[in-house]
């Protein structure tokens, strides 16, 4: 099989800064415990919506090293994992971590933070965050001035019924079920 090669990564420091812009301070970015983080990449992989969008890939989700600085996915062939840095379990590098697998998915020979990971990412973040955390992180890419091609399944506007008539993401339904409301 011939080797796949990535394009030049070439805005991943600019799509750190408007993640960074959309969630800093935000509950999106409070830490989890390893034993949450498992469970929400659990309730991730059984979304209906990742399960036709990948074609039912459920990536291994590891702790990264002791000494690692950030988390990152890793793809070989049909093999998925993401590798979660101490102190990085949270719904902001869940979010990051699936959108990678769900690019590289599409094209694995895309950069790891171009358009296509933008449109994923965007996509992904619309059912893990919800409509707000989107909003949030679309407008921190235009404030950037990223742009994003749209994922290969866009996922459909998620409105799950809540007391306050508010959609939820899986992050928050997740966050919901932990404290048995």
């Amino acid at each position: 099989m011939p080797e796949t090669r990535r394009a030049v990564d070439r805005e991943r420091a600019r799509v750190y800064r408007a993640e960074s812009t959309a969630f800093a301070h935000s509950r999106y970015e409070e830490p989890m415990g390893w034993l949450a983080v498992q469970a929400a990449a659990e309730r991730i992989a059984d979304d209906p919506w990742w399960v036709a969008a990948t074609g039912g890939c459920r990536p291994v989700v590891v702790k990264a090293r002791r000494d690692a600085a950030v988390s990152s996915s890793v793809s070989v062939a049909d093999q998925h994992s993401i590798r979660v840095a101490p102190g990085h379990g949270t719904w902001v590098t869940l979010s990051h971590e699936h959108a990678h697998v769900l690019a590289h998915r599409t094209d694995p020979t895309a950069p790891g933070h171009g358009s296509l990971f933008r449109g994923a990412h965007l996509a992904v973040a619309s059912r893990v965050l919800g409509p707000v955390g989107a909003a949030m992180l679309a407008r921190a890419y235009d404030l950037h001035g990223l742009s994003a091609t749209a994922a290969p399944s866009d996922p459909p506007p998620w409105q799950p019924p809540t007391p306050h008539g508010m959609p939820h993401g899986i992050a928050e339904l997740h966050n919901l079920a932990e404290r048995g409301a």
